[in-house]
């Protein structure tokens, strides 16, 4: 297989934006599943996505890598961080393209 051809640095910063648009849409959309499964409103859902998104939290990626203590900190009710916890430790379904892609030179 060849290899692909640089890209510019704009191209590179426009495809993380979408990508990080991307991750705090999956997020919201996490969060609003998982208050719903629990009985509690799409209001609810939003405020517990602007205080993960406070602790710089703005994807599934950074939830899977919290430790115990990482949810512990955030003080999220027992029953949302069950079901969170439960939810992004299922596969990710392909929602993500390449983890660590660098800008290019």
């Amino acid at each position: 297989t060849a290899a692909a051809a640089p890209v510019p640095r704009q191209q590179w910063q426009q495809r993380q934006q979408r990508k990080q648009a991307d991750e705090r849409r999956d997020l919201r959309d996490l969060l609003g599943a998982a208050c719903a499964a629990l009985g509690r409103s799409a209001s609810e859902a939003d405020a517990w996505a602007q205080r993960l998104e406070a602790e710089w939290l703005s994807g599934l990626p950074q939830l899977r890598c919290l430790s115990a203590e990482d949810w512990a900190r955030l003080g999220l009710p027992v029953g949302l961080e069950a079901e969170l916890r439960r939810r992004v430790s299922l596969p990710a379904g392909g929602l993500y393209g390449v983890v660590g892609e660098a800008p290019p030179a």
